[in-house]
């Protein structure tokens, strides 16, 4: 990820939302009793949707 966020091909926002959903995801799998916030959690699916919908656009332009 680091590669594409420090030539810019995606915005920081978008590697701070990586790196923030990789260590819930961590801590949603590896410690007890976690528990994920509504307030938290809802305004991520935009923003993870618009990240799936970034890296697929990415990915079909550099289709050769």
């Amino acid at each position: 990820m680091r590669e594409f966020i420090k030539t810019g091909l995606f915005d920081k926002e978008y590697g701070k939302l990586f790196s923030d959903l990789f260590d819930w995801r961590q801590e949603g799998d590896y410690s007890d009793f976690v528990s994920f916030d509504k307030d938290l959690t809802i305004p991520l699916i935009k923003k993870s949707e618009d990240f799936i919908a970034l890296i697929r656009k990415f990915l079909t332009s550099t289709k050769r």
